[in-house]
């Protein structure tokens, strides 16, 4: 019998292999995807708790229920965005600016222009920001690409 991933690492799971389920759930779509946003929220699920304080696990099930959520509509996507809202927050509850971008695109996603700059000067602030080029490529922050706080914040990161 193949052991799980989760099972290799004597003190829990790795946080990369916590990425690969929701990774290939973003590339697929359908029930296909479901299933693999499901597995991998059960990877997450197991890896909190053998350490209930695993960050990495927090902000990667925040993300990858954002990622599904975008896949969604109606009360379905509301529900993984406020899951994913949870997972975020509890991340951020733990190390101050880990989840701050993921907060700031999932904010901009849903139409919260203003909480998102908060939570991207959040990310500035704890050096958790990515790169101007990763920002200008982020699609998940299309909303507020023309907003004068965004480019202001574009021309401080050079």
């Amino acid at each position: 019998m193949r052991r799980s991933p989760l099972h290799c690492h004597p003190t829990g799971p790795k946080p990369s292999l916590l990425v690969v389920p929701a990774y290939h759930a973003k590339q697929k779509t359908g029930e296909e995807a479901d299933r693999l946003f499901a597995q991998a929220g059960e990877k997450y699920e197991a890896a909190l708790r053998l350490n209930p304080d695993e960050n990495e696990a927090l902000n990667n099930w925040g993300a990858a229920s954002m990622d599904h959520a975008k896949q969604k509509t109606g009360e379905e996507a509301d529900r993984l965005f406020a899951q994913a809202r949870e997972k975020l927050l509890n991340t951020e509850s733990l190390i101050p600016g880990k989840g701050a971008y993921n907060l700031a695109c999932l904010r901009a996603l849903q139409g919260h222009t203003d909480e998102c700059k908060k939570w991207l000067l959040r990310s500035l602030e704890f050096g958790s920001l990515p790169s101007k080029q990763h920002l200008l490529e982020d699609s998940d922050l299309e909303s507020v690409f023309d907003l004068d706080w965004f480019q202001e914040l574009l021309a401080k990161l050079g």
